[in-house]
């Protein structure tokens, strides 16, 4: 999927129906539409990079064939974590329902069950690989827990009669499930920590309610905190609460965990709040909208990547002061040889590593380096 397809689609999910059920548009209008989202887009990027400068990245490793892209995110441990499948997408990790006309919706469950291969890969070479066999969910996280195992979590979560589904699964080290809870609709990020905590932000349908959640006659949403720190068998440690002058969190974007502390930076006025270990928190004003990923740098700075209209290769380093930040520069992450990243390229950032999966190339960038004047 393209970028133009992606804007798209967020913004028939995040708006609902645009136009009556059952009539689709003309070709003409389709292509106009196109034309005049390819335009902003075009026209965002102009303006974000102008004066810019462009940061290359480092290349690390080929990665091997595998199958399709499921996953990818990254362990407590810096290890990078692909999880991949030969299973059918519609059916299994990836399906919707899809009304022409109208908003489309993520399934919360598989059609029918699947199996996945999860590579944990650190830049020296080192690999481990799990098969997990009989997959329920749909729209997987996947993250590695300290002592072996590991934890997959599906983005949706229906509340039906009664009864919350089941979207959180822990592994054994074996690859077989030895447990599972609800951690709730409207999944954004899962990060596991280094002692075994879950760290969970939710969007704004995890926030508000959706699916069954937050009706008159059903609870209220889990996620409403927008960012909830779990026990690895699901007891609630912490619900985020905002510090004082600062809005609750609307839509949690960007999640960086480090150590036992979690950074987020939400919607809607896009603050950088830190949670530490005792989940004592402290903020600072921001400002800079729809980042999708943050590093941390271990000398007060922040990266924040990504971009409403197309920026998914933005990077906005800020750092951090008393009670604000200061924006210092913006960079365009590019590749090793200075060309522009593609468009399908995937960025996540944990910490202080910048990654990027361009095919089967890992790239990436150590935050903790000096950025180019």
């Amino acid at each position: 999927m393209n970028w133009i397809q992606k804007l798209r689609a967020k913004r028939v999910s995040k708006s609902g129906p645009r136009r009556i059920a059952g009539v689709h548009p003309a070709a003409d209008e389709t292509a106009e539409r196109d034309e005049r989202i390819r335009s902003d887009v075009a026209l965002a990027r102009s303006e974000a990079f102008k004066g810019s400068r462009r940061l290359p990245l480092s290349p690390v490793l080929e990665l091997p064939s595998m199958g399709d892209l499921v996953y990818l995110g990254v362990g407590y441990d810096d290890r990078l974590i692909i999880a991949t499948s030969a299973a059918e997408p519609d059916r299994t990790y990836a399906g919707r329902d899809e009304s022409p006309g109208f908003a489309s919706f993520p399934h919360s469950s598989s059609v029918e069950r699947y199996s996945i291969d999860v590579l944990g890969l650190w830049a020296d070479g080192t690999t481990t690989t799990t098969t997990i066999e009989g997959v329920p969910v749909a729209h997987p996280f996947v993250q590695f827990m300290p002592g072996g195992g590991a934890l997959i979590v599906g983005a949706r979560a229906r509340y039906d009669e009664g009864e919350a589904e089941q979207n959180a699964w822990v592994v054994s080290s074996a690859g077989a499930f030895v447990g599972s809870f609800c951690a709730g609709d409207g999944i954004q990020s899962v990060q596991v920590t280094h002692s075994g905590r879950v760290w969970i932000g939710y969007f704004d349908e995890g926030v508000f309610g959706n699916f069954g959640w937050g009706r008159a006659d059903s609870p209220p949403p889990l996620g409403r905190a927008g960012l909830i720190c779990w026990s690895g068998n699901g007891d609630r440690l912490y619900e985020f609460s905002p510090p004082p002058g600062f809005e609750p969190i609307d839509d949690s974007y960007a999640l960086s965990v480090v150590g036992d502390a979690a950074w987020v930076c939400y919607y809607s006025d896009f603050p950088v709040v830190r949670v530490d270990g005792n989940f004592e928190t402290r903020a600072w004003t921001c400002g800079i909208e729809g980042a999708h990923t943050m590093a941390v740098g271990p000398d007060g700075r922040i990266g924040l990547i990504g971009g409403y209209r197309g920026l998914f290769d933005r990077l906005v380093v800020a750092e951090l002061g008393d009670g604000g930040t200061k924006r210092k520069s913006t960079y365009q992450l590019v590749m090793p040889d200075g060309a522009d990243l593609p468009a399908d390229a995937r960025v996540v950032a944990r910490g202080r590593y910048i990654n990027v999966l361009v095919g089967r190339r890992w790239l990436r960038f150590d935050f903790a380096n000096s950025l180019p004047a």
